[in-house]
């Protein structure tokens, strides 16, 4: 099997540009509002979010069965099996794989298919698309496979 590169290969400069905007913009909220300091705490917490989200992004790489992370130290593969659904979490085009199980990075696995993505946005949707479909076709296989075993009796 191939593996697909899924994610952004310029993710290190997309993840440093958006640390460096989130901080610079908090940083300058908070010096031209310091008056108003009930006001920090609620967008203290909006910019605490979106900076999880952006620590979170992994880069991720797909083929016929499974998703890759590549993670500094080793590779984590999750089959297609284990994956409850992959749905979009914002505008700039982040995804999210929500898992059935917890893995060693949670149950969501957070990842940026293209850098242009308002721009592309049709291919990204295409390919994430046949991606659900590979999700649920994995999923029927199994529950097919499980048919046919025989039901314990529960006495």
């Amino acid at each position: 099997m191939r593996t697909t590169p899924f994610s952004t290969r310029y993710l290190k400069l997309y993840k440093a540009f958006n640390v460096l905007l989130a901080l610079s913009i908090f940083t300058l909220f908070i010096f031209q509002f310091k008056n108003y300091w009930y006001l920090i705490i609620p967008w203290g917490f909006i910019f605490y979010k979106y900076l999880k989200i952006q620590f979170a992004i992994k880069p991720v790489a797909y083929d016929d069965y499974s998703f890759y992370i590549t993670l500094p130290d080793y590779e984590l593969q999750i089959r297609f099996e284990e994956v409850e659904s992959i749905e979009i979490i914002n505008l700039s085009g982040v995804y999210r794989i929500n898992l059935f199980q917890d893995s060693m990075l949670g149950k969501e696995i957070y990842f940026k298919p293209s850098l242009l993505y308002p721009l592309n946005y049709k291919k990204v949707e295409r390919l994430i698309d046949r991606l659900r479909r590979e999700v649920v076709r994995a999923r029927r296989k199994i529950n097919e496979d499980n048919s046919m075993q025989l039901n314990s009796l529960n006495i």
